[in-house]
């Protein structure tokens, strides 16, 4: 149980690092439009972000090739610039997955417990277990297809430059804290 504990702070943390990490990234992003000369009411508008959080960008504005422009820049564009369709495309199909998924465990399960229900079963007839044995093979089938699109959206999820760098931020600060 002592072990339990510091597990599932560092896990606590990496959650509120990778989200405040977004925080960050999205404050750089209006830095650099900033930068380009917009305004804080623009980048407030066009952002969708707190007036105040806008102005504050505007205060301090970000170009040039530095790293911290070159990560700023490349948020951007996967989140309102170029790439954003695909980004769009990602998180919207990995929502829909993940329903998916869930649905299809739930399935799956169901049709194990009936399948186990009837070998359990001594008034059973040998034509239950084989449908019952069908349906439970079809439905572990359709639940592994169901993960494995998943799995791929979610690995293009993980690529997304914004996400990467959360998720490279609350994993060193979840593995620091394990130290």
């Amino acid at each position: 149980t002592t072990n339990v504990i510091p597990a599932i702070v560092a896990g606590a943390a990496d959650i509120v690092y990778h989200e405040a990490r977004h925080a960050e990234q999205w404050h750089r992003m209006a830095r650099i439009q900033a930068g380009t000369g917009k305004s804080a009411k623009t980048i407030a508008t066009e952002m969708a972000i707190p007036k105040h959080v806008a102005e504050d960008a505007a205060a301090d504005p970000l170009s040039g090739e530095s790293k911290e422009a070159t990560e700023g820049k490349a948020w951007l564009e996967s989140v309102y610039g170029a790439n954003a369709a695909h980004r769009n495309t990602v998180l919207t199909t990995l929502a829909a997955q993940g329903v998916e998924l869930e649905t299809k465990s739930a399935a799956a399960r169901q049709a194990q417990q009936e399948l186990q229900a009837l070998d359990r079963d001594p008034q059973a007839t040998a034509e239950a277990k084989a449908a019952a044995t069908t349906a439970c093979t079809t439905a572990e089938a359709e639940y592994e297809t169901a993960l494995t699109a998943f799995q791929a959206t979610y690995a293009q999820y993980r690529a997304l430059p914004e996400e990467q760098d959360a998720w490279a931020t609350g994993g060193a600060v979840q593995a620091a804290y394990m130290k």
